[in-house]
Order: structure tokens, then sequence, then C-alpha cells
């Protein structure tokens, strides 16, 4: 389908036809990028699309292997660990399910408390 490029301010734009709105799902924004010399418009993602999925697919951190854990935890990583807490965790991290927030407080004080053994 041609269209033709319309002038908005310094840029140029275009008219998408509503049925083809319609079939890809665009509502407010999309994402645009340029492969192969062609200009591709997608659907856009949310800011932490899929990532309570993964946590949950990643299964339980009790068994992870953390690169830190020879460390013992000194005064500084206690002091950083107080700071911590759910609501200061969905400030950062923006809407998660309480669930998440605790599975997420839980793997950071792991993190912070762990002792050399």
């Amino acid at each position: 389908m041609k269209v033709e490029l319309v002038r908005i301010g310094n840029s140029r734009g275009i008219r998408i036809p509503k049925p083809i709105l319609e079939q890809c799902g665009f509502e407010h924004a999309v994402e645009l990028r340029i492969e192969n010399d062609r200009l591709v418009i997608a659907q856009a993602h949310l800011p932490r699309e899929g990532w309570e999925e993964a946590f949950r697919a990643a299964g339980p951190s009790t068994h992870d292997e953390v690169p830190l854990d020879t460390l013992p935890a000194n005064q500084f990583d206690r002091d950083q660990l107080r700071a911590i807490d759910c609501q200061r965790l969905v400030r950062k991290l923006g809407r998660i399910s309480p669930r998440t927030a605790a599975a997420i407080s839980k793997v950071l004080v792991e993190m912070f408390t762990r002792q050399k053994t």
C-alpha cells in the first residue's frame, strides 16, 4: 500500500488506516527501527514486560551460585540491606505483584547476609 508522507512540524509522518492499526494491535505507542534499509513499525512493549514470568520460570534462588558468596557481608552490606524495603522496590521496579516483590526481597536478603563458610 502506498501512503503519502504528511508534514508534522519539522518532521514527516504517515497515516495508518484503522484496519491495519487493529490488525497489528497498535493502540497508543509503537516501536520504530530500521532493518535492512526498511522502516519497521512494531508493537510497543511495556517496561519490564515479562519480568514476572521470567522470575517464576527461573525457579527458587536457593540453589543459585552467587559469584560474590565468597565475600562475607560487611557493615556497608547490612546498612544497604536495611535501606531496601518492598515499597521502595515497587517504586523502582514499577507495578509488580506482592508475590514477586517478596521473592525479589528474599533474594536480596540472601545476597546481602551470606556469610563465608
